[in-house]
């Protein structure tokens, strides 16, 4: 044991939005803006060595920008998670990606058949009722970059005649 008896285990949960900002300003010399710090909260869970990975990957893209690129060093590990998908599963994810509100009903229309259980089953996905949230928001990121724009042209365009509401089909 590296430590000796008697040691205490301390859980540290996730910093705030605030927290993230201080820490990220700490690492990279740039306080982000308020939005930039709410993403990468969002993206990071609270957890400050990505915090900070996720700014420094972000330092070029313009701060109103909300899709920030995957840490390179993490791409690995979120890549692993949707290569088990099946044909399906990766279409739904990346329909799930795409959508600002993914449901099970647009999902089921867009992924295929058995898209959704599969990316359930493989814990990329979780259900929320009738939204559908990934796992966590830098697999989304990871389904977006990985898709050549051919598939998600084709995506878009499968999306824009199943959504419902108006402001989506504009979207796609």
């Amino acid at each position: 044991a590296l430590l000796p008896e008697p040691r205490a285990l301390v859980t540290v949960g996730p910093l705030s939005e605030a927290e993230i900002a201080h820490v990220v300003e700490s690492g990279t010399g740039r306080m982000p803006t308020p939005q930039r710090a709410a993403t990468l909260y969002r993206l990071s869970g609270g957890n400050p060595f990505l915090a900070i990975e996720l700014a420094r990957a972000a330092a070029p893209i313009p701060p109103g920008v909300a899709d920030l690129p995957v840490p390179q060093r993490h791409r690995p590990v979120l890549a692993a998670r949707l290569a088990v998908l099946s044909s399906d599963g990766r279409r739904t994810a990346l329909a799930a990606a795409l959508l600002a509100r993914p449901t099970r009903s647009v999902l089921a229309e867009g992924g295929g058949p058995t898209g959704l259980v599969d990316a359930v089953a493989a814990g990329v996905v979780r259900s929320a009722g009738e939204v559908i949230e990934f796992d966590h928001p830098l697999l989304a990121a990871v389904c977006r970059e990985e898709a050549d724009p051919e598939t998600i042209r084709a995506m878009h365009a499968t999306l824009s005649s199943v959504v419902t509401d108006t402001v989506q089909r504009a979207r796609h």
